[in-house]
């Protein structure tokens, strides 16, 4: 009984000590991992007074939650893995230069200026996955990447809440835009980092005004910037979050849920590797609108001065 009870005990202590490495291998920089370990202080609390038993059936219990675990973290990191090598291949097609494609702090991963962002800054972890940039004419860079960010959304929420998006930027030198952001209309905070600066007044019924709201700390030269027919092409398709600052712009989707009692959740779009060549056009087209204004504006300077 000794000997079995004894085999059986340091299997149910060696899947759980698996689950505490594996969370930290996860995320060794998080502080979440310690969950795990507190869940392995449990375990052993609550095998006091049972090694008496070889039967006892905490330890079939504590020993299968371990190994379904250890079994879903396996599948995911599998299912992850498979999605950069798709990315990877798709950067090759498509004239991209893979850059960081395992997941990677931003910090390492993106130009300091683009990120200075707010939906790249406001919150804490980001994170990229699957980073990859096109030089095209001029010195100009076009980047395309999953980005993960955690905000905290309540006073008492610790951890924060986790979103996760494909983005699409675009690095034009010799541009200079004012900070802005638009946004969907009823986004949450958690998912873009909240309203940016003042709110910028556009014609009241407009299609933009209906899908998007436009802010920054420069309301006057932002609504100078964006012209109505500019603004009516962004609200084509609505759902863009859009913000730019300086030499760089950039852009994510958002996917809003019907209606409240739809089984499908409001989020950021993670754009799949069979569609995202759909999906960068469609962006690039937009933010080049963006970017092209600023070239008129400053041809129209140069013209007057």
């Amino acid at each position: 009984m000794a000997s079995g009870l004894s085999w059986v005990w340091l299997l149910t202590w060696s899947l759980w000590a698996a689950v505490v490495f594996k969370d930290w291998q996860r995320q060794p920089r998080d502080w979440r991992w310690m969950f795990s370990l507190g869940t392995l202080v449990i375990v052993a609390w609550s095998t006091i007074g049972s090694l008496d038993d070889v039967n006892n059936l905490r330890f079939i219990l504590l020993a299968g939650l371990a190994v379904v675990v250890l079994l879903s973290w396996t599948w995911v990191d599998l299912a992850a893995s498979r999605r950069r090598s798709r990315r990877a291949d798709w950067a090759g097609i498509h004239g991209y230069e893979p850059l960081a494609i395992e997941r990677r702090r931003s910090s390492s991963s993106l130009p300091d200026g683009l990120r200075r962002l707010p939906m790249f800054s406001k919150g804490f972890s980001p994170a990229t996955e699957g980073v990859m940039v096109r030089d095209d004419e001029n010195g100009r860079q076009r980047f395309v990447f999953d980005h993960t960010i955690r905000r905290k959304v309540t006073w008492f929420d610790a951890g924060g809440v986790g979103t996760t998006g494909t983005v699409v930027a675009m690095h034009r030198p010799g541009m200079w835009l004012p900070l802005f952001q638009v946004r969907p209309i009823g986004i949450m905070y958690a998912m873009d980092g909240g309203p940016l600066g003042d709110p910028v007044a556009v014609g009241a019924g407009t299609a933009f005004a209906k899908s998007y709201r436009l802010g920054g700390h420069e309301p006057r030269n932002l609504r100078g910037f964006f012209s109505d027919e500019l603004l009516a092409a962004i609200s084509e398709k609505p759902g863009w979050v859009i913000e730019g600052e300086g030499e760089w712009i950039a852009a994510c989707y958002f996917d809003r849920s019907e209606n409240l009692m739809s089984l499908k959740a409001s989020r950021l779009r993670i754009v799949k590797a069979e569609q995202l060549e759909d999906h960068v056009r469609d962006a690039t087209l937009m933010l080049g609108r963006i970017a092209d204004r600023d070239a008129r504006s400053s041809a129209r300077g140069v013209g007057a001065a």
